[in-house]
């Protein structure tokens, strides 16, 4: 199951080698895990892939670590700025650091009063959407 997660997003991550344009990825929770593996197995498999962002939120990294295929928390050598976002009062995503070598970090207010881990996709959260995802990607 894990390769077939895997195998699913480099099928949408080849393509954008021979693409003109900065790449910026943004996964959420679990995605993250998935996000994170596939760029460390495409470092070797499609050396000329390069994203200029990696944006995880809520990552449950920290706690699948004894799990993961290459667990020394590296930076992706595919990936030119990692950030990590998560939210105060999330069970699921945390701090990453000093475990990965994340470039910059941000703990963000739980937004929506709902749940936290949900929270960085919620209607109004210009805290998340705006001032850290977009200006990231606009660098």
């Amino acid at each position: 199951m894990r390769h077939a997660v895997k195998e699913k997003a480099k099928e949408r991550l080849r393509p954008l080698v021979s693409s003109e344009y900065s790449t910026s990825l943004v996964a959420h929770s679990w995605g993250t895990v998935v996000a994170y593996e596939t760029l460390l197995d495409l470092e070797a498999e499609l050396p000329s892939l390069q994203s200029t962002n990696l944006v995880t939120l809520g990552s449950p990294l920290w706690l699948v670590r004894h799990f993961l295929d290459e667990r020394s928390g590296r930076k992706p050598g595919n990936v030119a700025n990692w950030v990590s976002i998560h939210a105060r009062g999330d069970v699921i995503g945390s701090w990453l650091s000093p475990g990965f070598q994340v470039d910059k970090e941000f703990e963000v207010p739980s937004f929506g009063g709902g749940d936290a881990h949900g929270s960085y996709f919620a209607p109004g959260n210009e805290g998340v959407q705006r001032d850290i995802i977009v200006q990231t990607i606009l660098r």
